[in-house]
């Protein structure tokens, strides 16, 4: 049975500033991808069909001078505005909602102790990839192997009606170990390639 679900990629660009202060500025934009594929005996993914959209602006966030100088508010401003915009403009999961907004707020966070204090201007290109990616129904004669997933160790068809996720690398996981897993690291937990720029 396939499934689709939603996975998300994020690249990050200098944004053009011409603030004669110090500012911080966050320009976000996104695009859908539509991937689906087929797994060989071999365990190797091939994309059948990948689709893209064309980037549309999301929305700007102009973060209070005042916060510039302190990390943590500005982090925290930072996580509590771009989730609930990013929940105002995108149907995604609340948990990959949490993690693109923790994500940002922690690469500007990051850019602003470099650079302060002149502040900062980025834009963060949001990737929205919808996968039809396999699953398995309590009705599946074939006996199919899917393998086995490198967070929990379980076979992913003793996990029935799990959703399962691939990486860029083509590697499988089920969706509730790879979210909180990303949240901590920025590698794939079986060949430890960066998963976000």
């Amino acid at each position: 049975m396939a499934i689709t679900d939603q996975v998300v990629n994020i690249k990050y660009r200098k944004g053009k500033s011409i603030a004669l202060e110090a500012s911080g500025t966050l320009q976000v934009y996104y695009h859908t991808r539509y991937q689906k594929g087929h797994r060989d005996l071999d365990g190797a993914l091939h994309l059948d069909v990948d689709i893209r959209t064309f980037s549309e602006h999301l929305f700007s966030l102009q973060v209070p001078t005042r916060l510039l100088s302190l990390p943590a508010y500005h982090h925290a401003y930072l996580l509590q505005e771009v989730s609930n915009t990013l929940a105002m403009h995108l149907d995604v999961d609340p948990q990959i909602n949490y993690f693109v907004a923790l994500h940002i707020a922690s690469q500007a966070t990051d850019l602003l102790t470099k650079a302060h204090p002149f502040g900062y201007s980025i834009a963060a290109e949001i990737e929205l990839v919808d996968i039809e990616k396999l699953g398995t129904d309590n009705d599946d004669e074939d006996g199919e192997d899917f393998g086995t997933c490198s967070v929990c160790l379980e076979d992913f068809s003793s996990t029935v009606g799990s959703k399962m996720v691939v990486t860029d690398c083509s590697h499988f996981y089920h969706e509730s170990c790879i979210l909180p897993w990303l949240m901590r690291q920025n590698t794939c937990p079986t060949c430890r390639s960066r998963i976000f720029e």
